[in-house]
């Protein structure tokens, strides 16, 4: 006789190196500080939009969108001013594993980090709440998805030591430039330069040294971002958003988001049904 094929089920032991437990996303009403306290877990923060201050210890972290800060558990740490209104940010508690020693670690994360991908790391966060509301048989599936959060930190380049202050502030000047600009479907590297005076393959190697990724990167993160915004917010069809985000070509938006979110615009939008929202 014939067993059936589906009997036999693949056994894994996975060593995790960090457990991690409850995570959120907190949406700023405009008032209120961040809580002072010491508590048992390390605390990773993923700021989404606005500015958060805080402290651990005797050092002060100024966060920006984009960036991500790692507390460290038996330490004493708060919110150095009050949430700015249009603040948002995801924060996941989470154990190290007892042994994990850092000479054994194959992860060096900074306390403080600039994303390069920001937009990756807010899909982990996102499924992460997403497992979370599935409930406790999801644990091992969030400690998955922050081990691989925690290598998308280790991975992002930092900004290059090497350079002039000159350097850092073209860098700086361009992507506030690609903010305002990003949306016109005929933003280029090069129309970039031309309202910068530099030239385009100086300007997107100094771009590529202090951010870490590419102009034109950087040009279709400003669009996604916008693309996810109005997915959530408004009830444009896929569509519709892709010219109003500057993608003249559906197909194009739809690779582009897929590889800079992990998923498909429609898969969002139902993926971001379900969300642990607090706002104190």
């Amino acid at each position: 006789m014939f067993r059936n094929v589906n009997s036999d089920a693949l056994q894994l032991g996975l060593g995790l190196p960090v457990t991690a437990h409850n995570g959120g996303l907190f949406v700023s009403r405009g008032k209120g500080t961040h809580p002072i306290r010491v508590i048992d877990s390390y605390e990773l923060i993923v700021v989404r939009r606005g500015r958060l201050g805080m402290f651990e210890g005797e050092r002060a972290f100024t966060l920006g969108a984009g960036e991500c800060l790692v507390l460290w558990p038996g330490r004493r740490h708060g919110g150095m001013e009050p949430y700015p209104p249009d603040l948002e940010f995801f924060w996941i508690h989470f154990q190290v594993e007892a042994g994990t020693a850092p000479r054994r670690c194959a992860l060096a994360i900074q306390q403080q980090t600039r994303l390069a991908r920001p937009e990756r790391l807010y899909e982990m966060c996102m499924r992460f709440l997403d497992e979370q509301a599935d409930g406790a048989g999801a644990a091992t599936v969030r400690s998955v998805l922050l081990t691989l959060m925690l290598a998308e930190l280790a991975r992002t380049p930092q900004p290059a030591a090497a350079g002039t202050e000159a350097a850092r502030r073209l860098a700086e000047q361009a992507r506030e430039l690609i903010v305002t600009v990003a949306l016109d479907g005929q933003t280029t590297t090069s129309r970039i330069a031309a309202q910068l005076s530099c030239n385009p393959d100086y300007l997107g190697r100094v771009f590529r040294q202090q951010v870490g990724h590419s102009i034109t990167d950087e040009i279709h993160l400003v669009r996604i971002k916008m693309a996810r915004r109005l997915m959530l917010e408004s009830r444009l069809s896929i569509k519709e958003i892709a010219p109003e985000c500057g993608f003249a070509d559906v197909a194009f938006f739809r690779k582009v988001f897929k590889r800079l979110t992990g998923t498909r615009p429609l898969a969002f939008r139902k993926l971001h049904s379900r969300l642990h929202v607090n706002t104190e």
